[in-house]
């Protein structure tokens, strides 16, 4: 549910971006040879430590980079915020002290 919320979004603001940075790329490939089979965005799925890693990849202006992934993490706070089953997950760290959590016992 989460990974397809992201697509959409990120699917939705890279609309208008996406043609003229594909020519771009395309041009960018001959010379730099880079080679990419889509350039439409998605959303790749990976395991951490913390939670399930999903990461979005769309193309955008570089000099709008920062305004695009403003207004999609806007987004995509207000979409996670109306479901109570999608959490974020970070990096936690928890200190268990057997005398304050069990009591006075050897073990």
């Amino acid at each position: 549910m989460a990974r397809d919320l992201l697509l959409k979004i990120v699917s939705e603001h890279a609309k208008e971006l996406s043609s003229d940075a594909e020519k771009k790329i395309i041009e960018a490939s001959k010379k730099y040879m880079i080679f990419y089979q889509y350039l439409t965005p998605i959303v790749y799925t990976s395991v951490r430590d913390s939670g399930i890693k999903l990461t979005m990849r769309y193309i955008c202006d570089p000099r709008k980079r920062r305004v695009t992934e403003h207004l999609i993490w806007e987004d995509v706070l207000r979409a996670f915020a109306t479901y109570k089953d999608i959490e974020f997950a970070y990096p936690t760290l928890r200190y268990f002290d057997r005398k304050v959590e069990k009591g006075d016992s050897p073990l």
